[in-house]
């Protein structure tokens, strides 16, 4: 399956003591215009729960789901002791 190249641009908005956080975001298709073609856009509450953490060794993936199959993630690498 051919994916195409997206860019994701998100806002995280935590409430200091609060359960739920959320990430507001805009998906967008690279094409030649700079701005891109908007795919998706939205806010996601989410807890702790809806993270997907996998680690292996020194590496920590983490991953939110958004809509429409698409996520944001981040990798923590931790440096050896």
């Amino acid at each position: 399956m051919i994916k195409a190249v997206l860019s994701l641009i998100f806002a995280v908005c935590v409430s200091e003591g609060a359960l739920a956080s959320t990430v507001s975001y805009e998906i967008r298709h690279s094409t030649q215009d700079k701005s891109g073609r908007l795919v998706a856009e939205g806010t996601k509450v989410y807890s702790y729960a809806d993270i997907k953490v996998t680690c292996v060794q020194t590496l920590c993936k983490k991953t939110l789901l958004l809509e429409q199959g698409y996520s944001v993630g981040a990798s923590i690498y931790r440096e050896p002791k």
